[in-house]
Order: structure tokens, then C-alpha cells, then sequence
């Protein structure tokens, strides 16, 4: 049976495309059933060209408006827009730090990168208090967090890195 809920099952990385279709997953799944979005897998890596970063990073408004009509994803136009500006920015991190997955190591660990919310309720949506992170209700700019909120149009909040950054052998912290 496969999962239907929580974050996705841990992959081994092997190029940008396997990061992108990790991280893409969970921005269709932010407020959606899984179930739903799970049926409809398979097809949306057809419709985005099976999460090749450098033509997903290209779509353009066209493109967009292509897949808000196509029934075999979920056509919701922010979620969307949110995966192809996803994929230019990997694309970017990629260029400037040689793979992706040098980019997150950068950071040395998860807790640097997450931002802390002093209102969430939830021990797995905050990381445990490091000398690098701080209990303030933003995170330090210094953080991965910080450094992406600053560089993006927000498509993909904290929550939705906590459920990817998972599957492509990041974990977060256990308490």
C-alpha cells in the first residue's frame, strides 16, 4: 500500500530532478487531500515534463495557463506558478553552488536552516534551540530560511520544506 499522508518517503538523490519532484510534491499537497494528489502523480510529472529542471524553470505564462486547463494535475495557478519559480530558483542554487544538494549541506544542519515559530504547537514543525537558532517568531536572516524568504516570491513556506527536505536525505530534528 503506498503512503498517503505525511512527509514523503526518503529518496537517494541523484540529480536536481530528483530534488525538484521531492519538493514539488508537497507544495500540491499543502491543503489538498493526498490521496488526490497521489492519484494524480504520475500525470503531473507527464504535464511538467517529468520535472526537468531546466524546462520547468522556463515555463512561462503560456505554459501556465496551459496546465490550469490540463485535467491531468491540479490546477490550482499559485501551486503551479509556485513549482516552475521553484525550479528557476534550484536551477540558480545549482549554478552558484555546484549541485543542489552542496547548497543544503552549506548549512551545515537542519536546525540552522528552519526558521523557529514561537506559536507553533506542534514539536515536529520547530526545531530544537541551537546555538544557531534562536525561540523569536522569524528566523535569524542568516538561516537558509531567512536567506530564501529574502531571494524568493514565497512559494514554498517552512512547513512544506520540513515535509521535503526529508526525502532528499535531510532530516529534521527528533525531540
Amino acid at each position: 500500500m503506498t503512503q498517503e499522508y505525511g512527509p514523503p518517503p526518503q529518496i537517494v538523490p541523484t540529480s536536481l530532478r530528483d530534488y525538484l519532484d521531492a519538493m514539488s510534491k508537497p507544495v500540491f499537497q499543502s491543503g489538498m487531500s493526498w490521496k488526490v494528489v497521489n492519484s494524480k502523480w504520475g500525470t503531473t510529472r507527464e504535464a511538467f515534463s517529468d520535472f526537468d529542471p531546466d524546462t520547468v524553470a522556463a515555463f512561462g505564462e503560456s505554459d501556465i495557463d496551459r496546465l490550469a486547463e490540463d485535467t491531468r494535475v491540479i490546477r490550482n495557478r499559485r501551486k503551479l506558478q509556485a513549482v516552475a519559480n521553484n525550479a528557476a530558483r534550484m536551477v540558480e542554487l545549482e549554478a552558484e553552488h555546484g549541485s543542489f544538494g552542496d547548497y543544503l549541506r552549506s548549512h551545515q544542519s537542519f536546525d540552522a536552516t528552519a526558521p523557529t515559530y514561537a506559536s507553533s504547537s506542534a514539536s515536529w514543525a520547530r526545531p530544537a534551540a541551537t546555538s544557531s537558532s534562536t525561540s523569536s517568531a522569524s528566523p535569524c536572516p542568516r538561516t537558509m530560511s531567512g536567506k530564501r524568504r529574502a531571494r524568493s516570491s514565497g512559494d514554498v513556506g517552512s512547513r512544506i520544506r520540513r515535509a521535503a527536505l526529508p526525502s532528499g536525505g535531510t532530516h529534521p530534528p527528533t525531540r
